[in-house]
């Protein structure tokens, strides 16, 4: 499926530069947005939004979901009731109408869905997702205490707040929130991930050049198939490009958790109050919401070093900045596999961030549920798009923009 997406992707370019003289400039981010919208749509779902034709029109909903996101409008009752009517102002009914649109157009894939795996598995086969979709398969095969019920399912994959149903058991600002890892966090991070891949790749050629011999030399040795995901986490430098990506420009930048107990929080390094007194630990009561900034733990240079801000995905001998960067005294505590380059990671008593130590996908039983999908798709798209073109930076004064130039690899 996902090389399915990805051989779509490369069509649709390949078609926009030769219809160009030699090259052509072309929105990288939008067409990262309507890949990754499509791949969550059909892996979470079986539902196609976009036949990835280009010039085709954006599906009305991914429209939806960006205008309602920026806006920061959730997704609940008060949005869709007669009260909304009443008040006269226009922009107040867009956001009425796309808010209704998002619901019923959710609830209507849902209960089609839902009737196929009804109907068992030749109606299953006969639709998109051939079975492979996940979420749907998944909730009517889970014992009847893990089961999500259908206000669940609909609001966790659409970002559609459930049906005012008084047997829903989730609070719709709950719900709201949660739904946004299905939809907005797999489409609009990992689209935005991506796209600042391609757009550091411009400035940093020789990186480029490094990832495609490569990616070039794994294809070799297949034959020219496509390469398995075994194949493809195995590949160190396009690993730690991507690594290093998220680790620098992190697509989220903060998130909020509320304390569920008591707790006492120490502090890495002592600071000083504003009586003088030495702090070393800060007390964090049940219900407090706590701030978690991604992004300055990301660049803290305490923990990566005086280059922190700087793109470094290898020191030309390690595949990780973390590897040639971490203390002496953790060193023990590594375990690895160096024929892989698989499992670089510390002791679960000193980190429980999922992804070489940084923050990016958090950590613990809340880290991101979606990260093994988020990565698996940005090296199968990476590692097309770096293969088969040549992204080089518009204009002639060397700064990042996007939209990139685009031109077949030679």
């Amino acid at each position: 499926m996902f090389n399915d997406i990805a051989q779509k992707l490369e069509n649709a370019l390949n078609k926009r530069v030769q219809n160009g003289p030699t090259e052509a400039s072309i929105d990288l981010l939008g067409w990262m947005a309507r890949t990754a919208l499509e791949l969550i749509g059909q892996s979470g779902f079986g539902y196609s939004f976009d036949n990835m034709e280009d010039d085709v029109p954006k599906h009305k909903y991914s429209l939806v979901i960006k205008d309602l996101v920026q806006a920061g409008v959730g997704s609940t009752i008060f949005t869709r009731t007669l009260l909304m009517n009443a008040v006269p102002w226009k922009a107040v009914h867009e956001v009425r109408d796309m808010v209704m649109y998002r619901h019923e157009f959710s609830v209507k894939v849902y209960e089609e869905k839902k009737r196929a795996l009804e109907e068992g598995d030749e109606a299953v086969m006969r639709q998109l997702g051939q079975g492979k979709d996940i979420l749907m398969k998944d909730n009517i095969d889970a014992d009847a205490e893990d089961k999500l019920n259908e206000d669940e399912i609909i609001a966790q994959v659409f970002l559609s707040s459930p049906s005012y149903s008084p047997k829903s058991d989730l609070f719709l600002l709950d719900v709201t929130w949660i739904s946004r890892t299905f939809i907005f966090a797999a489409m609009d991070t990992t689209s935005n991930a991506m796209s600042r891949i391609l757009q550091l790749l411009t400035v940093h050629p020789d990186v480029q050049d490094k990832m495609r011999q490569e990616i070039s030399q794994a294809r070799r040795e297949r034959q020219g198939e496509n390469l398995s995901y075994d194949e493809l986490v195995t590949l160190p430098y396009l690993d730690a490009v991507c690594r290093e990506t998220m680790r620098l420009y992190p697509p989220v930048a903060h998130v909020l958790r509320r304390a569920t107990e008591d707790s006492v929080v120490p502090l890495s390094k002592p600071v000083r109050g504003i009586d003088g007194q030495e702090i070393t630990e800060v007390i964090v009561p049940k219900g407090t919401m706590v701030d978690i900034s991604i992004i300055n733990s990301n660049r803290n240079t305490d923990f990566w070093g005086s280059d922190a801000m700087e793109w470094n995905p290898s020191d030309g001998s390690l595949p990780f900045r973390i590897l040639s960067l971490m203390p002496r005294s953790q060193e023990s505590t590594l375990i690895c596999k160096p024929d892989t380059f698989q499992t670089w990671y510390f002791d679960s008593e000193l980190t429980d961030c999922v992804l070489s130590n940084s923050m990016t996908f958090i950590g613990g039983s809340r880290s991101c549920i979606g990260f093994k999908f988020s990565q698996l798709e940005m090296k199968v798209i990476i590692s097309m798009l770096v293969e088969k073109f040549n992204p080089v930076v518009v204009g002639g004064d060397g700064h990042p923009k996007l939209p990139l130039l685009v031109e077949s690899a030679k």
